[in-house]
């Protein structure tokens, strides 16, 4: 497998009411040994850079910040 997207950013950001209970950190567990099975040993997380809370999640389950995504304006006014 070349790539594989799991899930969505907005699909992820749940309802405050549903937040602190573990339900991220089992997804990702879940995530983690789905692509082990399959033999992926590489995962990327993407996040928009104001999402600091999502990013501090990540790094305490074993992600590392690498960089930043750049897009030209045109594509980038139509998103929005």
């Amino acid at each position: 497998i070349e790539g594989l997207s799991l899930l969505n950013e907005g699909d992820a950001n749940g309802d405050e009411a549903y937040r602190e209970r573990g339900y991220g950190k089992s997804l990702l567990q879940e995530s983690k040994k789905f692509c082990e099975e399959k033999g992926i040993s590489i995962i990327e997380v993407l996040s928009s850079d104001y999402r600091t809370r999502a990013h501090h999640f990540y790094e305490s389950n074993g992600f590392v910040k690498s960089g930043y995504r750049f897009f030209n304006e045109e594509y980038w006014k139509e998103r929005k």
